[in-house]
C-alpha cells in the first residue's frame, strides 16, 4: 500500500524596501529630480550665455557708435580749432567758437564714459574686445550710404608727397584741405586703394585710418611694411580705437605714431614735420655710412640702429653694384634699376627716401666721394681723377667737386693731402 507522506510548508518572504512599490516610486521621483536639475542647470547656462552674447552685442554696438561719433567730433573740433588759431575773429565770434570747441570735447568725454560703463557692465576688458569685420562692414553700409565720392587730388610741385587713406569723405576733405598747403596730397578711400597707390606712387608719407571697408588700415600697413619697395615709408595712424592693444599692434607693425580721434590738426602737422625731420637725419646717417677705402674703392657700413634690415640690404646691394662701375661715364639709371629688380619709379622713391637725393645725385655723390680720396692719397692729375670717377669733362668735374665740397680740387689737395 502506498502511503502519502507529503507535507506542505508555505513560506512567505517579505520583499526588501528596494523591491517595493514605494521604492519604485522613489526611483521615479529621484530620476525626475535629476532630470529637473539638469534641465535647470542647462537653462541657467543658456540664460547666462544668452545674457553674455547680448552684452557683447551691446558692447559692439557702443564701440561702433563710439567710432562713428569720433569722426564727426573730429570734423567739429578740427575745423573750429583751425579757425580759432589761424583766422581773424571778432570777440563775439571767438567766444562762440570756443564754446563749440569746449562742448565738443565734453561730448567726447561723455562718449568715453558711457563706453567705459558698458565695458564694466559687460565685465569685458577693452584689451580683449574687437569689433568683428562683419559688424564693421554693416556699420559702414548703414552710415555711408549717403556719402558722395570726392575726386582724388594730386598736386605735382615737387614737394613732399603725403598719401591720405580715409574712408570718410568729409574727414578726408578736411585732411586734404588742411595739409595741401604744405604737402602734395594723394587720396585713397580704403586700404586696398592705399596699398596700390603706395606701391605705384611711392609717397614720402602715409596718414591712414584703421576701420575701413574693402581692406582695413592695419592689413594695408602690414603689407606695406612687408614689401621691400615700400617698407621705408613712414606711417601715422588716425583711429577712433583708443585701447592700448591697438596702439601696441600698430607700433609692432612699424608705424611711426598712433593718434586717436578726435585729434588736433596742429598736433598732426607737428608730428608729420618731426617724423620727416627724423627721416632726414636718418638719410644723413645713410650717407655718412658711405666711406672710401684706402684704395679709393667705396664700402658701406650700415650699423646704425635706426636703419631697418631690409633697407640696409638694399643700400648694400646698391653700393656693391655701383662701386665697380663708378668710372663708367655711360652708366645709366635704367641699368641700375634693372640690376636692383625695381621699376624706375619705385627705385627713385626708395633712393630718395633713404639717401635724401635722387639716383643721379646719389651716383654723383659716390663719384665725388671716391674723387676726394684719390685727390688726398694719390699723385694723379685732376683730369686723370675726373676720368677715373666717370666724368668726361674735367672742367665740369671741377665745378661739381666745388659745389659738393666747397673747395676746388687743388684747394682740397692742399688742405688735406701730404702730396700737395
Amino acid at each position: 500500500m502506498w502511503t502519502d507522506n507529503a507535507r506542505e510548508l508555505k513560506i512567505y518572504v517579505h520583499p526588501t524596501f528596494w523591491e517595493t512599490g514605494w521604492a519604485m516610486l522613489l526611483y521615479v521621483l529621484v530620476a525626475l529630480a535629476i532630470v529637473s536639475a539638469l534641465f535647470y542647470v542647462w537653462r541657467l547656462r543658456s540664460n547666462v550665455a544668452m545674457e553674455k552674447r547680448l552684452k557683447e552685442r551691446q558692447l559692439r554696438f557702443f564701440t561702433g557708435i563710439s567710432h562713428q561719433l569720433r569722426t564727426p567730433l573730429t570734423l567739429i573740433d578740427g575745423p573750429v580749432g583751425q579757425v580759432l588759431s589761424e583766422e581773424p575773429l571778432s570777440a563775439k565770434a571767438r567766444t562762440y567758437l570756443q564754446l563749440v570747441k569746449k562742448n565738443s570735447m565734453r561730448m567726447l568725454e561723455l562718449v568715453n564714459k558711457s563706453l567705459d560703463l558698458k565695458k564694466l557692465d559687460a565685465d569685458a576688458d577693452d584689451a580683449n574686445m574687437t569689433v568683428p569685420a562683419a559688424d564693421e562692414t554693416a556699420v559702414f553700409d548703414d552710415l555711408q550710404h549717403n556719402q558722395t565720392a570726392v575726386s582724388d587730388l594730386d598736386f605735382s610741385s615737387g614737394r613732399i608727397t603725403v598719401l591720405i587713406v580715409e574712408d570718410n569723405v568729409e574727414l578726408r576733405y578736411f585732411l586734404v584741405s588742411s595739409l595741401s598747403s604744405s604737402y602734395d596730397i594723394i587720396e585713397a578711400r580704403n586700404g586696398e586703394e592705399g596699398l596700390q597707390l603706395a606701391s605705384s606712387r611711392q609717397p614720402d608719407f602715409i596718414i591712414t585710418d584703421i576701420m575701413m571697408p574693402v581692406m582695413d588700415g592695419m592689413t594695408m600697413i602690414r603689407k606695406i611694411k612687408a614689401c621691400p619697395e615700400t617698407s621705408h615709408i613712414p606711417i601715422v595712424v588716425l583711429s577712433a580705437r583708443t585701447a592700448i592693444n591697438y596702439r601696441i599692434e600698430g607700433l609692432n607693425e612699424g608705424i611711426d605714431d598712433y593718434i586717436t580721434k578726435p585729434f588736433s590738426m596742429s598736433y598732426l602737422k607737428s608730428r608729420v614735420d618731426n617724423i620727416i625731420r627724423q627721416r632726414r637725419q636718418l638719410q644723413q646717417a645713410y650717407v655718412s655710412k658711405l666711406n672710401a677705402a684706402g684704395d679709393g674703392h667705396l664700402i658701406y657700413k650700415a650699423d646704425s640702429p635706426g636703419i631697418a634690415d631690409a633697407d640696409k640690404e638694399f643700400a648694400r646691394r646698391l653700393v656693391e653694384y655701383l662701386e665697380p662701375r663708378i668710372s663708367d661715364p655711360d652708366l645709366k639709371i635704367d641699368d641700375i634699376t634693372k640690376a636692383m629688380a625695381l621699376s624706375r619709379t619705385v627705385f627713385y622713391g626708395k633712393v630718395k627716401s633713404l639717401f635724401g637725393m635722387s639716383p643721379i645725385d646719389f651716383v654723383r655723390h659716390m663719384r665725388i666721394l671716391r674723387a676726394e680720396r684719390l685727390i688726398v692719397e694719390s699723385r694723379k692729375s685732376f683730369s686723370e681723377i675726373a676720368y677715373s670717377v666717370g666724368f668726361t669733362d674735367p672742367k665740369y668735374f671741377g665745378r661739381t667737386f666745388k659745389a659738393k665740397t666747397g673747395m676746388t680740387p687743388s684747394d682740397y689737395r692742399k688742405k688735406y693731402s701730404q702730396h700737395g
